[in-house]
């Protein structure tokens, strides 16, 4: 008998609770900071299927509003997720969608690890997968390898000596630093002269435009931007308006099969088959395309609400449909 019930509102508390706690269904786990509005469209996607039910837990209340119960024995786990949603039990977690900041609080790298210790758990947002795909040489190399066209990359341990060098030689470049993915040196040149090693990458002046591939578990949604003027373009030069972005339904076949084999095959071994991933692409005057930066957990919401594509749809069912896979 529950003697603290005060009135309808809680006894409808309550029974919403009793029911979640009889629902059996597998659970998609969203971790989102609960200004990420984001992820709405997707939870409610996944709200909308029978054979699944979706938790989100926002990482900042764990330990407040927001409780992990469990015990270990031995090698034997058990835990429960705990809100004001209900009670959600690790053996019934599909898949988990993964989206607090980089930094990471304790109750944050708690539910971290102990989803990691989860055997048959499908991640997006894996911090061992965004870790796998921070390095851009590595991933210029992937690319190459996927079958892209890609600038040329030098790695040099004194960029101040080495700037005025590989600007003669390429005529413009892009800095990218080692711990960040694609974080330029950020304070001009008195900064780069006194960074620490950092990669330089070759910058394509005649490129005109971006072209964003969203690839979500073989599907393919892609929208394209015009880029602003060159900070290099002569004075005389007209300056051009970009257009807004626009849907692109267009893909070049080679270009929708390096994609492909890029996430099919990107590190080998335990990180093979990347489900969802956002890669930048670059179109130069003459339609040559070259790879420019992938991403692991790239936003999709502005250019849904920008192109009407359905990615959030195709996106719920990655995640109800879920997969054993390496993290």
């Amino acid at each position: 008998m529950h003697e603290d019930i005060e009135g309808p509102q809680d006894i409808q508390e309550l029974e919403d609770f009793e029911d979640a706690e009889k629902d059996e269904r597998p659970v998609v786990l969203v971790v989102a900071d609960s200004a990420d509005t984001g992820v709405d469209a997707v939870i409610q996607a996944i709200a909308q299927r029978d054979d699944v039910c979706v938790h989100r837990v926002d990482p900042n209340d764990i330990g407040t509003t927001t409780f992990l119960v469990g015990q270990i024995v031995g090698n034997m786990m058990s835990f429960c997720v705990l809100n004001e949603q209900g009670r959600t039990y690790c053996d019934r977690i599909r898949s988990v969608w993964w989206r607090p900041p980089s930094d990471c609080s304790e109750g944050w790298g708690t539910l971290e690890a102990l989803l990691h210790a989860c055997p048959h758990v499908y991640w997006i947002g894996s911090p061992q997968r965004i870790n796998a795909l921070s390095s851009p040489p590595r991933n210029i190399l992937a690319a190459a390898r996927a079958g892209f066209e890609t600038p040329m990359i030098e790695l040099h341990p004194n960029p101040g000596a080495a700037l005025f060098e590989v600007t003669r030689r390429w005529g413009a470049v892009r800095t990218l630093s080692w711990g960040g993915y694609p974080f330029g040196t950020g304070g001009g040149l008195d900064d780069l002269m006194m960074a620490p090693a950092v990669v330089f990458q070759q910058r394509l002046k005649n490129a005109t435009h971006r072209v964003t591939v969203f690839y979500v578990d073989g599907q393919m949604f892609a929208a394209r931007a015009e880029l602003a003027d060159s900070p290099l373009r002569y004075e005389s030069e007209e300056l051009r308006m970009p257009d807004p972005l626009e849907a692109f339904f267009d893909i070049p076949e080679p270009i929708a099969a390096s994609v492909t084999r890029f996430c099919e095959t990107f590190g080998g071994g335990s990180f093979i088959c990347l489900r969802y991933a956002v890669f930048h692409l670059l179109v130069s005057t003459s339609d040559q395309w070259w790879f420019d930066t992938v991403e692991p957990l790239g936003d999709f919401w502005p250019v849904e609400e920008a192109t009407k594509q359905p990615i959030s749809r195709a996106f719920a069912n990655l995640l109800a449909t879920g997969e054993t896979e390496p993290t």
